[in-house]
Parts: C-alpha cells; structure tokens; sequence
C-alpha cells in the first residue's frame, strides 16, 4: 500500500505568532499580544497589551507544574510594552499570568537552551539516502580561480562517489564574508565557470543552495543544510513514494539558526493513528552530522500524524489500499481552485489501485462544508473506467470551501481533501520596473522588468481582478484604494530571500495609490493603462543586497498574492540573429545557433557596450515545446555543442529536434571598472519546416464556419527559403503523416480533450501537395487555435505548426445609415 500524498514542511521551531487573550470582563478590556511563544534563556519575554485605563499591572511566571516562580507589579497605562528576562530558568514549559484587579490573562511559553529547526524526510535504505559531504579542504589553483572572484573571504570543497560517478562539492561564501551559503556541484574538479575545454564529464556546473534541489547521477536530492563554516553539506534523496506498511526510515536534521548542525541534541518521536492511539514513540539524539534516524511500519489504513518534540513538529501520512484524488474546474474545464460567487464547480474524482490502474469504487461521493459549517454531499457519476465527476452550485457564501473525496474499495475505505475559494475578486502582484512602465501601451518588453538597481526603488504593482480576472479582453479591475484614495486596505506580510530570510523589518515600505506611485517616481502618467489609476503599488525604498525576493501582500485580511523580484545591477538579455546580424526568429537544426547579448544597466536603463561583456557560458538549455526535454543533459550533443562566446554573441550548434528552447547562461562583465557577474536567459525557436493551417476558403475571406457544421483546413508545408513563395515546397516530406494535435477555444480559454472532437489524419502525398483535415464534434462559437504535428512513423520525429478558424452562427456588417463625405452621401430606403 502506498500513500497518495505526504503533507509536511520545513517546521521552523523559531515560531512568530500573534496570540491575542480577550477577557470576557468589560472593565478595563486587557487584552495582551506575544511576538513569539518559543524563547531561550537569553532572551526577555516580551508583552504588549492595552488597558481602558491606567492601572497596576502584575506579571506572574507559572511552570509546568502549577509552581510560582516570579510574581512583580507594573504601573502601566494604556499602552504598555513588559520586558522580562529568562536568564535564571531553564528548559522547559511555562506560563505568564497577568492580572489587574478584576481580570486576568494567561499566555503559554516554552524555553529552550538552543533553538533549532527540524527538517522531517523519508527516505529508503541505501548509503545514498543521506548523503554527509565534508567540504574540509582549502580550495586553492586554477580550478577554483572563477569561484575564488565570487567569494569574500574562502572556497572549501570535498567529494562524494554516488554509484560509479565521483561528484566534487565547493562550499563559498558568495553574498557575505563568513556566510556559507552557495554550493557548486560538477562531475569532474574543475569549476572553470566559462570554458568548458578542459571539463571531464558531461554535466555543467550546478549552482545550488540550501532548500535547492539538484540531480546527482539520475537521482533528485534536497541540499537540506549547509553548515556555517562551508566544511559539511548534507543532501538527502527525494522520492515520489513511499510505502508505509514496510518498514520506513524517517530522518529528521536539526539545524541551528545560523545554519550549523546540532550534534547530541534529544529528538522525541511519536506515531498516532487518527483517534489519538499511541503507535509508536521513540527518542533518540542526533549524530556528528546533525541528523538521527527513526524505524517504523504501519499494518492498517488510515491517515496517521507522527510529532516530534512535544508537537512543535507535526507531519501527517496517509496509508491507503488503493488512490483517490481529485479536482476541481471551473464551467468551461479549466482546473481552479477559485470560483467566482454563484459560479458551478465541477468535481472530478479519479480511483486507481497501487500500481496506477484506473478502479471503480463503490458509492463515490464528495462532501462540501461551507465557510459557515454547512455540510453538503454530492452524488459523483461515472463518466468513465475509474472517473467520476459532479456538480456543486450553493456558491453565494465567500470564504474557503472543504472537499472532501469518498470511496470504498475492496472494504476499505479511502478519502481524499482538498479545498477551493469563492470571491468575487482575486488579488494580483507583479513586480514593474517603473522606469520601463512607459513602454507598457508600446507593447515593449521592458514593462516585464521585474529586476532593480540597488540604488533603486523597488516597486510592486498591486491589483485586485474581478471574478473575470484575466480574459481575451485584458483584466477587469476592481479599485482598491478607499474613499480618500489611499492603499490602507492593503498590508505587507513579508519579504524573504532565497533563503528565508525576512527582510520586511529591515526595509522602509509603503503603499501608495497608482497617480502617487507615478508622481514619486518621476513618471509621466500618459501611457499607462487606465485601468490602474484605482489599484495600488507597493514602494520598497532601501533593500539593496543583490539576490532574489518574494513579496507577499494581504487585502482586508481576506486575499493574499505572491510574486517575485531581483535586485542586480544589469540584466541581460539574449535574442536570435542571423549569419549577418539580423533578427530572426527560427533556425534549422544542426545549425549554428547565434544569441546576440545585451546588457543593460537598470540604473540607467542604458545598454552596455558591447565590449563590457567579458565571458559567457551556457548552464541550461531545456526544450519547452512541443515536450519538455533537458537537452543539455545528452551527452553526445554536450560534447558536440561547439560552444564559443565572440562580440558579445554566444554560438553554439543548434539542436536536432524542433521545438522552442529555453537557454540559461552565466556571464561576466565589467560595471563601473569591477567585474559583475550573473545569469540571463533567452528564447529561440529550431524548425525544419514551416507548417500552418487555415479554412480551405481563407483567400475569399471565409475564415468561419457555422457551429455544427465540418471545419475543412488547408495544411501548407514548406522548407524556410520557400515559405513565402507562391508556390511553397518541402523537402523529404512525403508520406509525414498530418494530424491534430492540440484544439482550443481562444475566447473561452478552454483547451478540448482529443474525446470532445474527431479529426481526419491524412498524409502528404508529394513535396507541393500539403494536406487537408477535417474537424467535426460539437464545438461551441469563437476563435480557435490548432496545433498542428507531422510524423514520421518510421524514425519517430516529428514537426509541428500552427492555424486558426472561427466558428459563428451569423455575421454582423454594421454600415452608416447617413454618410456625410467630401464625394457622395449614403442613404438607405426603408
């Protein structure tokens, strides 16, 4: 048996929680706030509250047992701040009482002698679960030289042998001296970051850090820590899996603050069924490398919690005899989690045993409770061989709606939950380099910008979208800003890092509404969307250390959205170019590949000669469509890929399949007289043929056809040099076979699945011929787009393109009834 979903995080023992204590008494409405309730004996235990009035206040400290161990009178007033120190009490449970005269507050704390976080894993059996690096030696020789000009103060590096292959580790303190935080990783010793030359095995170098996932001879592993002093690294391997009812290893690392290991720290574990009843319980105390191991097996079904140390870490495991999951889609089948108010949810329900064969179970249902408590069941029909689907329309109440999935198999019984929102709006974030938003109505790509200059404002454009949210006519907006056109509806709840650092009582922010935004940033409001003069930007006035942020921001304490930012000094971007240096926007395959780099530095929003670009390197290049593939993980097309860097233009050998392609390089560049280094990416498109479709009436503009009715396309294929010609030709095309791929409903969003419609395959019978295919099926009006896929069955390639139809019931021509012109005047009879 196996699970179907593990849900358990990175605990974070150093809790910030907001515990606020109201006493039912009227009087003087104590009411008293903690920032934390986990301290060490360093540390002061800090209050806060308000009174009605001015009165004596007494702290009493309570422990575990009910013993008095401090009791002092306050003279406080309406606002009070108690600062009381720890220094004399050790580990353990406590309580503070504060009291007035006629009421009372009690708020629960416990101390610690040293904080330090848990990281909870499953893993299986082998050396390799758990991987111990010691990064002891001193890094030193032309090896290291490319990581020595990122460091500050040191490089340490070591190595590990995972099945045949020997991986070498480098540990550098890239953003602080002394803050060891950025690993490198290859499959030979040398860490030259921009020539390849002299490297060993096929791998690039993989930059990582703690909480980064990397791959290590095919196997995907989680960098769980990093000690403080670069010397050891601790990676544990990820599975999808895991089957409980064997026996299972769990490990749990403890992490300090500073990112060091706690070596002999206790670690109590306990395993519950879902009734409470004790399973197992163990205690055990970490070893050199800061982690400790737990053994245990499940005999039955059911979902299970285990915790550790007094349930401060909790996960919850799920043990089944077969799978049941689901989700939710919205009217036109998009999958979603939010809904508008009075909009239908579509339930699906799918069954499959443990070895991914799709089941039917007896009597699947789903049980909805409302924000308000308001249980629900809904009677889930088979649509098919272990699927099933409902609907639920009760959608007026706002808030978050439990689901919960139901279904019995061979006697057991198996559920699944989840959960999906209703609102009328939602809240949307996207981080915009003001200095660029000028070009937002020119349609130009620097409007993306989400990067900033240290020296820089960072600012975060916030909108809230109506039910519609984002449709063939851009986003409905719903202002934001209240009757006095100000943003303090709005309220930040962090900034963090790449590491989970928060920033967000480091930094001077605000929230200002969009004509306040322009003004402070010196940007002319002609040329920005109209729309936004209601909504909000968040200013962040003095984050200056280089790296990657995530902001998040909360709406009325009911709506809250992420997203992402760079503060950098230049940003680079790549763009393909012809033998002669002009764009295009393809090339063929097993050519030579030319990516012209520009650097721009976001201070000034000037471009950088092209000079100032020293070196340049490839890291990743991934195919995105029409399959995901990591291209640059094939070694013989690694070994042959022929890279050189020359005029700030980075060339390469194109791959052998067509598709678009993803390409992440590192670069080196000279800013300001001083060497800057960083990571830009590009887009380019490889195509043998140029492949699309339209109405076979398209010249006589007969682009539609009437709903019902059979949609005939006129497949054109040709090689590049003849797509434009009159009489277009493609070169060893005959006998391809031409299909559809893919269909969509552009206005409606909605992509259909091959069973709502039927296609005719045809095949190319001679190099001018093209093709045509029909499409039949009940589709409803509106715009759509067709992905287009020739085949060879014979080696297995294949080719893809694009065409378009519409599909409408009637044509509307809207004609003047009176035209007053300079040569005629129209008229029309009744």
């Amino acid at each position: 048996m196996f699970i179907y979903s593990i849900r358990f995080t990175k605990p974070k023992l150093f809790l910030s929680l907001l515990l606020i204590f109201l006493l039912l008494s009227p009087v003087n409405a104590l009411m008293v706030t903690s920032s934390k309730i986990i301290y060490t004996p360093d540390e002061n235990l800090i209050l806060s509250g308000d009174l009605s009035s001015s009165t004596i206040l007494t702290l009493k400290i309570y422990n575990s047992s009910d013993t008095l161990k401090n009791s002092t009178d306050y003279s406080v007033n309406t606002s009070f701040d108690i600062s009381f120190s720890l220094t004399n009490y050790t580990e353990g449970e406590y309580y503070a009482l504060l009291s007035t005269s006629s009421e009372e507050v009690k708020i629960k704390f416990r101390i610690l002698e040293q904080k330090f976080n848990l990281i909870s894993f499953f893993t299986g059996n082998s050396s390799n679960s758990v991987i111990v690096v010691n990064t002891t030696t001193l890094a030193t020789g032309s090896n290291f030289s490319d990581l020595h000009n990122l460091n500050k103060s040191a490089v340490y590096n070591g190595t590990y042998v995972i099945g045949l292959d020997t991986y070498y580790f480098a540990v550098l303190d890239r953003n602080k001296a002394g803050g060891f935080d950025t690993l490198y990783i290859d499959d030979d010793p040398n860490f030259a970051l921009y020539n390849t030359s002299e490297d060993v095995g096929n791998e690039v170098e993989q930059e990582s850090g703690i909480n980064k996932i990397v791959v290590l001879n095919g196997t995907k592993y989680l960098v769980a820590g990093i000690n403080s002093d670069g010397k050891k690294i601790i990676l544990i391997e990820l599975k999808d899996e895991y089957d409980f009812t064997v026996e299972t290893n769990m490990f749990v690392l403890a992490i300090y603050e500073n990112l060091s290991f706690c070596t002999n720290c206790t670690i109590d574990f306990s395993l519950r069924d879902s009734s409470g009843n004790s399973i197992s319980t163990n205690s055990n105390t970490t070893n050199s490398a800061g982690y400790v191991r737990f053994i245990f097996n499940i005999s039955n079904t059911g979902k299970y919690t285990i915790s550790l140390n007094n349930n401060l870490n909790l996960i919850d495991i799920f043990v089944d005899s077969f799978k049941l999951y689901g989700y939710a889609t919205n009217r036109v089948g998009i999958v979603t989690s939010q809904f508008s108010k009075n909009s239908t949810v579509s339930i699906v329900a799918i069954a499959k045993d443990n070895n991914g064969n799709l089941i039917n179970p007896s009597y699947p249902i789903a049980e909805i409770i409302t924000p308000k408590g308001v249980k629900s069941t809904i009677s889930l029909t088979k649509e098919s061989d272990g699927v099933y689907k409902g609907t639920y329309n009760n959608t007026e109440e706002e808030g978050i709606y439990k689901l919960e999935l139901k279904g019995t198999h061979n006697t057991q019984e198996q559920s699944f939950v989840m959960g999906f929102s209703i609102s009328s709006s939602s809240l949307f974030l996207v981080a915009v380099n003001m200095n660029f938003i000028d070009k937002m109505d020119k349609g130009g790509s620097g409007v993306t910008v989400s990067a900033f200059s240290p020296e820089d404002n960072v600012t975060v454009a916030i909108m809230q979208l109506s039910e519609n949210g984002f449709g063939p006519n851009g986003p409905d907006t719903i202002p934001i800003i209240n009757s006095t056109h100000n943003c303090s509806r709005l309220s930040l709840i962090d900034i963090v890092d790449e590491l989970g650092n928060s920033y967000k009582d480091l930094v001077d922010y605000n929230f200002y509404n969009f004509t306040e935004a322009l003004n402070l940033s010196n940007v002319p409001m002609e040329g920005t969307p109209a729309e936004m003069a209601d909504q909000c930007i968040l200013i962040i006035n003095n984050l200056n250390k280089t790296g990657v942020y995530n902001v998040k921001v909360k709406l009325d304490d009911e709506l809250t959205s992420s997203t992402f930012f760079g503060i950098q000094h230049l940003i680079a971007e790549g763009s393909l170019i012809g033998e002669n240096g002009e764009s295009i926007w393809f090339l063929k395959p097993n050519t030579t590949a030319k990516i012209k780099i520009d650097l721009t530095d976001l201070k000034t929003r000037e471009k950088l000669n092209s000079s100032a670009l020293l070196d340049i390197s490839i890291m990743e290049i991934h195919r995105e469509f029409p399959n995901y593939e990591n291209v640059f993980s094939d070694s013989v097309y690694r070994n042959n890929i022929n890279e050189s860097f020359a005029n700030s233009t980075l060339s390469f050998n194109s791959p052998s399949s067509e598709g678009f392609y993803f390409i992440k390089f590192r670069y080196k560049a000279d800013y300001e007289g001083s060497n800057e280094y960083g990571t830009g990416e590009s887009f380019f498109m490889v195509k043998k043929y140029i492949i699309f479709a339209e109405p076979v009436n398209a010249e006589e503009g007969m682009w539609f056809t009437k709903e019902g009715e059979p949609v005939t396309l006129r497949v054109t294929v040709a090689d590049p040099e003849f797509a434009d010609s009159s009489s277009p030709m493609c070169s060893g095309c005959e006998g391809l076979i031409v299909e559809v791929n893919h269909l969509r409903n552009d206005q409606l969003m909605k992509e259909f699945d091959s069973g709502d419609f039927n296609s005719s395959s045809t095949v190319i019978m001679s190099t001018t011929s093209g093709a045509n295919l029909t499409i039949t099926g009940n589709l409803p009006t509106g715009w759509y787009g067709v992905d287009i896929i020739l085949r060879n069955n014979d080696t297995g390639d294949e080719y893809f393109g694009w065409g378009g139809f519409e599909i409408r019931n009637f044509f509307i021509n809207v004609l003047p009834v009176i035209y007053n012109g300079t040569k005629s005047i129209w008229a029309f009879d009744r």
